[in-house]
């Protein structure tokens, strides 16, 4: 059943299993976390060019080589706990039923005068944004559960991710783009999580 995931896994990003290798520092901070909590959903780690930075789906968390080069090993640890984070919540699943759903009453809305990709973008827009604060605020609760054990870990290190992907994440008020997701989730990184996440 694993192999048959795994394949599906790599079907859904074009990648030739033969091309992909694992990365021993996503690895080894995979296993730290599932050892802290208690749980080995049996994903893998896979290195690929083929994503821009790092995608979860039920088998496989793939991560960008020369992405994650760039990252602390923190920073990797926040990466990791928020890619397990869409697997232990299956987002996956969950987001192909939703853009189904979503595809489906775009095409019927016939009443409203945006286009067909307008409707269904926004849709789309909405409701992968809800997955990834989720994601975050899981893996922010997880990493701040570890640091107050004595791991080396930062809840807050996903935030200095962003910033290293985005320089000028900081001025997006002074842009006003406020409103635009990574935004979003930077601030709410930077504040503090609750310990309950939706």
């Amino acid at each position: 059943m694993k192999a048959l995931l795994l394949l599906l896994s790599l079907s859904l990003f074009a990648i030739n299993p033969s091309d992909a290798v694992e990365n021993d520092r996503v690895e080894r901070n995979l296993k730290s976390l599932q050892n802290f909590l208690g749980w080995d959903p049996g994903v893998f780690i896979i290195e690929t060019k083929h994503v821009e930075n790092a995608v979860a789906t039920q088998a496989a968390i793939l991560v960008n080589p020369d992405w994650i080069e760039n990252l602390s090993d923190q920073e990797i640890m926040a990466v990791v706990a928020h890619e397990l984070a869409h697997v232990k919540h299956r987002h996956l699943a969950e987001r192909l039923a939703i853009y189904a759903d979503g595809f489906v009453n775009a095409i019927f809305d016939f009443k409203n005068e945006m286009g067909f990709s307008e409707r269904f973008s926004g849709f789309r827009s909405y409701f992968s944004t809800t997955q990834e604060i989720s994601a975050d605020c899981t893996a922010y609760n997880w990493l701040s559960d570890m640091r107050a054990k004595g791991y080396a870990v930062d809840e807050k290190a996903l935030a200095s991710v962003f910033k290293k992907s985005t320089p000028f994440i900081e001025d997006f008020e002074s842009y006003g783009l406020e409103n635009e997701p990574v935004y979003v989730r930077y601030k709410k990184i930077m504040k503090g999580h609750p310990h309950e996440c939706h």
